[in-house]
């Protein structure tokens, strides 16, 4: 009898364990999402249907924005690609080390984060391939503009180290090197705000997703959202400490790591922005 007892007490023991575990994970662990997609404005087409806003994706979709239309892909909460008016993207491989696109027309402008564990991206159109381990560009059919760090660009079979404020292009079936022109330039600081916007949405879905965590954490830091609201847009610009978010956590969680880095991340591309339009020669952190 007393050996049932303990059988008993012992199952139970274990029973609660397994919950006490399921539960943890489930409050502090941060899920990444292989592929998602942000209609941004107009319609937007995957694999020829009508898509709808914040629909995740997978290996092989075509995505396909038209005349008025703008979306942004995210792979791995850690690769931005943007999207211009009538581009054409195909999901060729989403392995997480080393994504692969195809883009069959238009412009992108892709953003390596390097926030969720992919080391390296490539991206073809015809005969080009760039290929990266953390930068940011514009990419189109025989062209390239290099936002910030350096991309290995093959056009034709010639290969191009391009870094920030250098384009690549291909005019009459001529090759040629040349710096960026001041509306390049401006095209540069205007999508790496667009960049800077859709990280913040990302950082606002992942609070989204953990809402006790971060109802404790605005209790600690005696905010309500309005506060919490204007403390991540001073995180932004560097006025207050990010890191403060995880000191006020209880435990340690991966889910507040990610806003922290998200945030981090955001903070460094604002400063290479602004670095530009001063006209700082200060190299861009990739």
């Amino acid at each position: 009898m007393k050996k049932k007892v303990l059988a008993i007490i012992g199952g139970i023991g274990l029973a609660l364990i397994i919950l006490f575990a399921i539960i943890y994970s489930s409050l502090t662990s941060a899920s990444v999402v292989t592929a998602q997609l942000h209609i941004e404005s107009g319609s937007v087409l995957v694999n020829g249907q009508a898509a709808v806003d914040d629909v995740n994706l997978k290996e092989g979709d075509l995505i396909e924005t038209g005349t008025d239309s703008e979306a942004t892909v995210i792979l791995y909460e850690s690769l931005v690609i943007n999207l211009e008016p009538n581009t054409k993207i195909t999901l060729d491989d989403l392995t997480q080390a080393y994504p692969k696109i195809i883009q069959e027309k238009g412009e992108t402008w892709n953003k390596f984060t390097k926030l969720s564990g992919v080391t390296a991206y490539s991206i073809i159109s015809g005969n080009t391939v760039a290929s990266v381990r953390g930068t940011a560009f514009a990419f189109s059919k025989d062209k390239i503009v290099g936002g910030e760090g350096e991309v290995e660009f093959i056009i034709d079979g010639k290969q191009f180290k391009v870094r920030e404020n250098r384009v690549v292009e291909k005019l009459k079936d001529k090759i040629g090197e040349r710096d960026a022109n001041n509306e390049e330039k401006e095209m540069i600081n205007k999508r790496t705000e667009r960049t800077i916007r859709e990280l913040r949405r990302l950082r606002e879905k992942q609070i989204e997703k953990h809402p006790r965590i971060f109802n404790m954490i605005k209790s600690r830091l005696n905010m309500d959202n309005a506060q919490i609201k204007i403390f991540f847009e001073d995180a932004d610009e560097g006025r207050v400490d990010i890191d403060e978010i995880a000191r006020k956590s209880p435990i340690k969680l991966s889910a507040i790591d990610k806003v922290v880095k998200i945030t981090e991340k955001i903070r460094e591309m604002k400063m290479v922005r602004d670095n530009s339009l001063n006209g700082t020669s200060e190299s861009r952190v990739a």
